[in-house]
């Protein structure tokens, strides 16, 4: 462990002096090895899913099997998951929505290789970052002019707002600037959009209520954060000139910044809504970029001579990231 000077971190309703690192354990790669591409990972429980070689591939933690969903000469990135619900971009080529559920294998619409997978989308555009909770899907998609963020519930299916191909979506922005990097949880939608430099826009489903946080700098890959009955955004700044995580309090409208030491960049943030681990994100503290966490005190990720960790995900005390290992993009997972 690396000791660092006793400090008070505030995160939500509980007060942790951190004065050490605690560190994750178990580092395995779960990609094949002899694929090149793997391109991020997305984890609900023991499912990990992600586009290897641009088709998509599951791994099963509960088992250790590595298992195609698709294997098709169509393109296909940004690939979610959460429950048995899968979606992805597929360029076919144009860009479209698709989608599987677990619940439905060896039937139309299941995630097996061979069954027939949905047509969420059909419209001819770009479109990119698509995000699932429960029942609802968003992502950011492009109307000619700049992109938008749309989204539809598969619990409207065959009616306006429906997940249905040809089911009419809900454009939630609809303004002139670039909307991206949605993330949704329990009714709370953040994204990120550009109106001179990055902002972050919220939306509360619930209240019908919105908010744009608009500081100085830009901040970049908001998402909604859930503690202790309190909602926070947290994303990256760098309002103070270097790229920091910050936390929002949706309840008492304040910010606080997360890490401690100056003189670093800290980025791509994820949030664990699903366990004890509340942040991970990328850090330059070791060199090019390694991960770092928190759960009250900060979590050491990094692995001895590797040097380019990034794109994580993050579910219970489970850690899924990307890594570049002598021109190769390799899938690991790590215990935390």
């Amino acid at each position: 462990m690396r000791l660092i000077i006793a400090v008070l971190v505030v995160l939500g309703l509980f007060y942790a002096p951190v004065e050490a690192y605690n560190t994750c354990t178990n580092f395995e790669v779960i990609s094949d090895n002899s694929t090149h591409y793997n391109a991020p990972p997305s984890i609900f429980g023991d499912q990990v899913v992600w586009a290897s070689e641009g088709n998509i591939v599951a791994h099963n933690l509960s088992n250790g099997v590595l298992e195609q969903i698709t294997n098709d000469y169509w393109w296909k990135e940004d690939v979610e998951i959460f429950e048995n619900r899968v979606v992805w971009v597929e360029y076919g080529p144009i860009a479209q929505i698709r989608g599987c559920d677990f619940g439905l294998n060896g039937f139309r619409g299941g995630c097996l290789e061979n069954d027939s997978k949905i047509w969420i989308t059909n419209t001819v555009s770009l479109k990119t970052d698509p995000v699932l909770f429960e029942g609802k899907l968003v992502w950011s998609e492009y109307d000619g002019n700049d992109f938008e963020i749309v989204g539809c519930d598969f619990g409207l299916n065959g009616f306006r707002g429906g997940c249905l191909e040809n089911d009419s979506k809900i454009w939630i922005t609809n303004n002139g600037y670039d909307d991206k990097n949605p993330d949704l949880f329990e009714g709370k939608l953040v994204w990120e959009f550009f109106e001179n430099d990055w902002n972050i826009g919220f939306y509360d489903f619930l209240k019908g209520s919105s908010l744009r946080l608009m500081e100085l700098g830009d901040q970049r890959g908001p998402k909604i954060l859930k503690k202790e009955h309190r909602f926070y955004v947290v994303y990256s700044s760098n309002e103070l000139n270097e790229d920091d995580i910050f936390y929002y309090s949706l309840n008492s409208k304040s910010k606080r910044k997360l890490n401690l030491i100056d003189g670093y960049d800290e980025w791509n943030v994820e949030v664990n809504n699903f366990g004890n681990i509340s942040l991970f994100w990328q850090t330059s503290k070791l060199g090019i970029s390694n991960l770092e966490g928190f759960d009250g005190e900060f979590i050491d990720a990094s692995i001895n001579g590797i040097d380019n960790q990034k794109e994580l995900d993050l579910y219970g005390n489970k850690l899924v990231f990307q890594i570049i290992n002598s021109g190769k993009e390799e899938i690991w997972i790590s215990y935390c």
